[in-house]
């Protein structure tokens, strides 16, 4: 597909996507993101928090040893990272 996403995954996910494409049961994925070793949660709505694909792909990325580890807990962190990045991004 020309823009890289993936058939049959939302570019947010619910926790049970998240933990599904992560390969993680729930309690270890909420662990992982409670340390900061993982990407926070956005909130399209009050209640309902949801995991960008691209901060899960980048997560993966790091646990993988490609990708120099993340501070998920620090926005400005992020941002350092992101700038980091040689060609555009993720």
């Amino acid at each position: 597909m020309p823009d890289g996403s993936l058939p049959g995954w939302p570019r947010g996910m619910p926790i049970d996507l998240a933990c599904a494409y992560v390969g993680l049961g729930e309690a270890g994925w909420m662990g992982e993101v409670r340390g900061g070793r993982a990407p926070q949660p956005i909130y399209p709505t009050p209640r309902k928090p949801v995991w960008l694909r691209e901060d899960l792909d980048l997560y993966l990325e790091v646990i993988a040893g490609r990708k120099p580890p993340v501070n998920w807990l620090d926005p400005a962190g992020m941002k350092k990272q992101d700038s980091m990045e040689v060609g555009g991004g993720w």
